[in-house]
C-alpha cells in the first residue's frame, strides 16, 4: 500500500460525506464572501478607531441662556451645572487599514487535484485575499459537479475546507478594524447618574476656587443609543425625503396607514420596526440598504392588529414589544426573531409602552384604552403592578427621572362628551399620582433634558402645551396645523431647540422655539401618522409613516443639491 492511500485510510475513518465537505465548505465561502464585500464597501470611509470621553459643561452658559429666554421658568444656576459626557472620535481612513493589513494566519496548504493550475497560496495584501475568494469559490463549484465520494475526493475537498477556515479568521479580523468602535455610553442611565453626582462634587470644588477638566477614557458600560435623546442635525432647513421604504406585503392592504415605528440598535448596525394599522404583521428594516430584513408575523390572531412598538436589550438579547388591538403583548427576539411570550392583561388597545430600569431590574410599561397602565417584570414576564388613571383612554406614555425617582407622564381621552381627558404624571415609586397637568386631549407625548426637563404634549385640537418638569409649571403653548396632530419630535440643530410634527393636514412642520415661529413646513402627499428621529451613516435624519402605509426618510441634503 502506498503512502498516499496509507494516509487516505487514516484521515477517512468515519470521514464526512463528500456532500457535506462541499456544504461546509460553501456555508465559509458565503460567509467570507458577505464580510469581504463589507471590507470593500468601507473603501474611502473613515473608521471611529477609538473614543475618548470628556466630562464638560453640556453647553456654554451664554447658549443656555439664549434657549432658556423661551423657558422662562428655567434656573441658571441649575443649567450652569449640568455635565455631559463628551464623546471624542479619532477616525482613521479605510483606505489605510485596507493597506496596511498583513497576513498573520497559518500557510495554506495547496490543493491535491489541479482541474486547470494550481491555485497560488501566496497572500501579501487584501487583493490576495479576494482573488483567493474568488478561486475557491470556482473550485468547489468544479468539485460538487465532477467529484464522486471517494477517499482522494474528501482529501481534496477537505484541504479546501482547511484553508477557508484559516482565511475566515484572518478576514474576520480585518473585518473587526474597519468597524467603527461602538459609542459604550452614549444612553447609559447607570453613567449618566454617575455624571450627575460629579456635577454635585464639582459644583462644591467650584466653590474653593478650583476648575479642573476631566478625561474618561475607559468606560466599557454596555449601552444601546438612547432614542429618547434629541437628536442633533447640522442644518434642519435643508432636510428632503431621499428614501421610500416599501414593501409587497403593504400593497393591497386597506390604506390605514403606519401605526408605528421603533428604532433599534443591533451590533453598530441601524434597525427600524414598523407596524400598520388593520395588520397583525410587523416589518423589519436595514437603514443602511434600506432594505425589509424580515417580518413579525402574528398569524394566530387574524383580527389583531399590531398599534406599538418598543424595543429594549436586556442580558444581551435584543427584544421587540409589540402591542396589539386584543390588548396582548407579544415579546420577540430581534435576531432570531422567535417569540418569547405573550403578555395578557390588557382588555382593550395596548396605544403606548416604555422600558423602565430600576437597579438592575427592567420593566415594561403598557397603557391602554381600558384606562389602566400595566407594570410588567421582564425577568419572570408577569404583570407586578396595575392602577387607572383619571384622562380616560390612554394614549401616550413618557418616562422621565426626577430626584433619583422615575416618573411616568400618562395622556389620553374619552371620545365622549365631558369625558375624562388629559396629563396625569405619576411616582413609580410609590405608584402615586403627583399632579394632573392638562385637561385637554391628549395623544402624543415627546420628552427633553436638553434643557431642564421639558415635555410637549398634544392631541386633537392641534394646541401643544409646553411643560417644564422640574417644578410642573407651564411655560408655553401654542397651535400647529389645522388638523388632529399625530406625532411631534424635539430636535436640535446648531444649538438652538426645535420641534418637529405630524398631522392629518399631510404636513410636516418645524418650529424654533427660541424664535417661538415656524421655520419650515414640508407638504406630503398623504396624512402623517408616526415621526421618528434616527441616525443614520452618522447624521441625524428624519422617519415618517402616513396613512397610505408609505414610510419616508428625510435626509439633509448637500449644499451642491
Amino acid at each position: 500500500m502506498s503512502e498516499t492511500n496509507a494516509n487516505y485510510q487514516t484521515k477517512s475513518t468515519n470521514p464526512d460525506s463528500l456532500q457535506i465537505l462541499i456544504s461546509k465548505t460553501k456555508a465559509i465561502c458565503s460567509v467570507n464572501a458577505e464580510s469581504l464585500n463589507f471590507i470593500e464597501s468601507r473603501k474611502d470611509q473613515q473608521v471611529v478607531t477609538h473614543r475618548k470621553y470628556v466630562l464638560l459643561p453640556e453647553r456654554s452658559l451664554e447658549k443656555r441662556r439664549k434657549i432658556s429666554k423661551f423657558f422662562s421658568s428655567c434656573n441658571d444656576k441649575n443649567l450652569d451645572n449640568e455635565l455631559l459626557l463628551s464623546c471624542q472620535e479619532v477616525k482613521k481612513s479605510a483606505n489605510t487599514i485596507i493597506c496596511n493589513w498583513t497576513y498573520k494566519g497559518e500557510k495554506l496548504k495547496k490543493e491535491q487535484i489541479a482541474i486547470k493550475s494550481f491555485i497560488n497560496t501566496k497572500i501579501d495584501s487584501f487583493e490576495d485575499l479576494l482573488r483567493l475568494q474568488r478561486e475557491y469559490e470556482s473550485l468547489i463549484g468544479v468539485y460538487s459537479k465532477l467529484l464522486m465520494d471517494h477517499p482522494e475526493s474528501r482529501e481534496a475537498v477537505g484541504f479546501i475546507l482547511e484553508n477557508m477556515e484559516i482565511l475566515q479568521v484572518e478576514i474576520d479580523d480585518l473585518h473587526k478594524q474597519v468597524l467603527d468602535v461602538c459609542n459604550e455610553v452614549e444612553g447609559n442611565r447607570e453613567i449618566e447618574e454617575c455624571v450627575r453626582s460629579v456635577a454635585k462634587c464639582i459644583d462644591k470644588i467650584k466653590t474653593k476656587g478650583v476648575s479642573f477638566t476631566m478625561d474618561v477614557k475607559e468606560i466599557t458600560e454596555d449601552g444601546e443609543t438612547n432614542a429618547s435623546r434629541v437628536p442633533e442635525f447640522r442644518d434642519i432647513m435643508r432636510i428632503k425625503c431621499k428614501h421610500a421604504l416599501s414593501d409587497n406585503e403593504m400593497r393591497g392592504q386597506r390604506e390605514e396607514g403606519v401605526a408605528g415605528l421603533e428604532p433599534y440598535i443591533i451590533d453598530g448596525v441601524q434597525y427600524v420596526a414598523s407596524c400598520y394599522y388593520g395588520n397583525s404583521s410587523v416589518i423589519l428594516w436595514n437603514m443602511v440598504d434600506l432594505n425589509k430584513v424580515g417580518t413579525l408575523s402574528n398569524s394566530n390572531t387574524l383580527f389583531e392588529w399590531a398599534r406599538s412598538l418598543v424595543s429594549l436589550k436586556k442580558d444581551g438579547v435584543h427584544i421587540l414589544a409589540a402591542g396589539y388591538s386584543s390588548g396582548n403583548i407579544k415579546m420577540w427576539k430581534l435576531v432570531s426573531r422567535e417569540t418569547i411570550c405573550t403578555l395578557i392583561g390588557h382588555s382593550d388597545y395596548v396605544y403606548a409602552m416604555q422600558v423602565m430600569e430600576n437597579g438592575e431590574k427592567m420593566y415594561l410599561i403598557s397603557g391602554s384604552w381600558d384606562k389602566t397602565v400595566k407594570i410588567w417584570d421582564l425577568d419572570n414576564y408577569s404583570c407586578v403592578k396595575s392602577f387607572k388613571c383619571g384622562v380616560g383612554k390612554i394614549q401616550a406614555l413618557q418616562i422621565f427621572a426626577k430626584d433619583d425617582e422615575n416618573y411616568l407622564a400618562v395622556g389620553g381621552s374619552d371620545v365622549a362628551v365631558g369625558g375624562k381627558r388629559g396629563v396625569e404624571v405619576w411616582c413609580l415609586t410609590q405608584y402615586t399620582k403627583v399632579v394632573k397637568l392638562d385637561k385637554d386631549h391628549c395623544s402624543v407625548l415627546a420628552v427633553t433634558k436638553y434643557n431642564g426637563c421639558m415635555m410637549l404634549a398634544g392631541g386633537t385640537r392641534s394646541k401643544i402645551n409646553v411643560w417644564n418638569l422640574d417644578n410642573f409649571q407651564e411655560v408655553h403653548n401654542y397651535s400647529h396645523h389645522n388638523r388632529h396632530l399625530s406625532s411631534l419630535q424635539w430636535i436640535a440643530s446648531n444649538d438652538k431647540l426645535y420641534t418637529v410634527t405630524g398631522s392629518d393636514d399631510g404636513y410636516i412642520e418645524v418650529r424654533e422655539m427660541e424664535s417661538d415661529r415656524i421655520i419650515l413646513s414640508i407638504e406630503n402627499d398623504s396624512c402623517i401618522e408616526v415621526i421618528r428621529a434616527i441616525e443614520k451613516d452618522g447624521h441625524a435624519c428624519l422617519l415618517t409613516g402616513d396613512d397610505e402605509n408609505k414610510i419616508k426618510l428625510w435626509v439633509e441634503s448637500s449644499i451642491d443639491e
